[in-house]
């Protein structure tokens, strides 16, 4: 049965393939700076009342490049809940304090991607969900915009994975989970696959073991056994 098992487990999924070519998680780095930079350009840039009353209520702000916001002002400054629309077509909607987003929010982008979580000083700061759409998404915990700590990222094809974050990238322990729910166990270092990793059947059975990387299989052995292998050292005179 163990054969049996182990044959399933190669050739049903290839699940060894899917892990050879786990996708890189998308990254959101450059639309995130983009974001940042519209907005220190628009706490600069000139703003007209459009609507309502912008100094001390409701009212609409109507930016010179375009952008608008519709929400609550207090000493003309954006205070409490509001919207803004980019030009773009990107929207957010959340709490803002002193013109900064502060505190939970809603960010959509025009590609139909959004953001939910929590703003410090307009940053993503703390918990938060990324969505690339409705079956896939990164959950977890975000320091100055940046993917850290323990999180999860959900692919459309029902697999997902479990494990550390720094700098915006998979660093560190993390376990792959596949769709059947095997899961393969191993280390991620700048989001690729490297060294020895395990894969196990739901019940914790080991499975299959072996070498990856840059989230390559590269077979049962150890690489780095073979190349001693083939280093000689010269007998003594």
């Amino acid at each position: 049965m163990v054969k049996i098992e182990l044959v399933h487990i190669l050739i049903q999924n290839m699940n060894l393939i899917n892990v050879i070519r786990i996708p890189e998680e998308r990254s959101t780095a450059f639309l995130f700076l983009l974001v940042i930079l519209s907005l220190d350009h628009c706490a600069s840039m000139e703003k007209t009342c459009a609507d309502g009353e912008c100094e001390n209520g409701m009212g609409v702000q109507e930016l010179a490049d375009g952008s608008r916001y519709l929400g609550n002002f207090d000493s003309s400054e954006r205070e409490g809940l509001g919207k803004i629309i980019y030009q773009n077509q990107d929207t957010f909607d959340g709490t803002f304090q002193s013109n900064l987003k502060q505190g939970h929010g809603i960010y959509k982008y025009a590609n139909l991607h959004r953001f939910e979580g929590n703003y410090e000083d307009n940053v993503r700061t703390g918990p938060g969900r990324y969505y690339y759409s409705e079956i896939e998404y990164f959950e977890g915990v975000y320091e100055q915009g940046l993917r850290v700590g323990q999180g999860t990222y959900v692919y459309p094809n029902g697999d997902k994975f479990e494990g550390l974050y720094r700098e915006g990238k998979r660093n560190g322990p993390g376990r792959y989970i596949f769709a059947d729910k095997n899961y393969l166990e191993g280390i991620w270092i700048e989001n690729l696959l490297e060294g020895k990793a395990i894969i196990r059947n739901p019940k914790g059975k080991i499975i299959h073991e072996g070498y990856w990387k840059n989230n390559k299989y590269l077979g049962m052995e150890n690489p780095e056994i073979e190349k001693l292998d083939q280093i000689e050292i010269p007998n003594t005179q």
